[in-house]
């Protein structure tokens, strides 16, 4: 892996005019990766589940992705935790999170969602009613 194997990572998550949410990423990889289609991304919102994205390449060969997410998606900060990839040699190279702050790439983004859903449920009340076992079954 050298400095020049990943050239661009743009990671954002975008109130569209149509009141959807859209996940918007543009990786940009080497020729040692130029006969891959598709290359994978690891994503979360800090401190939660994580989530895997998979970019295929575009017209102009980098590695895209533009799909609608849950318009309800809790507001804060997301990070791309590592990008996958299998170069040329079949090789599968990883880079983390680390690594790609270490090569000057910014891995978060503040989501400031209109529509966001930040309140854990709660449970007002519960009633159990009795157990019956049929034993005739």
């Amino acid at each position: 892996m050298s400095l020049v194997d990943i050239s661009k990572l743009e990671f954002s998550i975008i109130e569209a005019e149509d009141d959807k949410l859209i996940l918007d990423i543009s990786v940009n990889l080497s020729d040692n990766f130029s006969e891959i289609n598709s290359i994978s991304l690891l994503y979360w919102k800090v401190g939660e589940d994580q989530i895997w994205v998979d970019l295929s390449r575009d017209q102009e060969g980098e590695f895209v992705i533009n799909q609608e997410v849950n318009r309800f998606l809790a507001s804060g900060d997301y990070a791309v935790r590592s990008v996958r990839a299998e170069d040329n040699f079949g090789a599968e190279i990883l880079f983390t999170e680390s690594k790609l702050i270490e090569l000057g790439f910014n891995t978060t983004f503040n989501l400031n969602n209109s529509k966001s859903d930040n309140t854990n449920p709660v449970v007002e009340s519960f009633t159990m009613s009795d157990f019956y076992y049929d034993e005739t079954n």
